[in-house]
């Protein structure tokens, strides 16, 4: 019977001789490609580098939160930065934070102080998100219109 020394584990179960320990799998090309690649699909998924595609791609990801803040506005309400983040299609939220930063520098949203709280920072939406919003509405109800008639 084979001794397994500190740090093996007896990966696989199977009988005696069949057995790989950790660090026969470390050393294994095939297992260091698939893991490789494993890690390269997950980081690919979870930290999308945006692309400049000028505004329209910024607007089709940003279109949910957009719409919000607009409706929210029209109340007298605004959003924090960890809430916008949930009106974006990313699931992480470091994702939305860089669409949001990039909303920010291209004149979408400003980010203003709470009144109330010093601490916290509120997402406002700029003449050029009305316009914008309204743009699609307009655009949305002529649509509409013309699908009922």
């Amino acid at each position: 019977m084979q001794q397994e020394k500190p740090g093996d584990t007896n990966i696989g179960g199977g009988t005696e001789g069949t057995a790989r320990s950790r660090e026969d799998l470390r050393k294994d090309p095939g297992v260091r490609a698939a893991v490789a690649r494993t890690i390269a699909s997950e980081w690919k998924k979870s930290a999308e580098i945006p692309e400049d595609k000028g505004d329209e791609d910024l607007l089709h990801n940003l279109q949910g939160l957009f719409v919000q803040m607009y409706v929210l506005h029209s109340d007298g309400k605004y959003l924090s930065a960890t809430q916008a983040a949930e009106y974006t299609v990313f699931k992480h939220p470091m994702t939305s934070q860089k669409y949001i930063d990039d909303a920010c520098a291209k004149g979408y949203i400003s980010r203003e102080t709470s009144a109330q709280d010093a601490r916290k920072v509120l997402l406002k939406p700029t003449p050029k998100l009305i316009t914008y919003v309204e743009s699609e509405l307009d655009r949305e109800l002529e649509e509409r219109k013309k699908i009922l008639s």
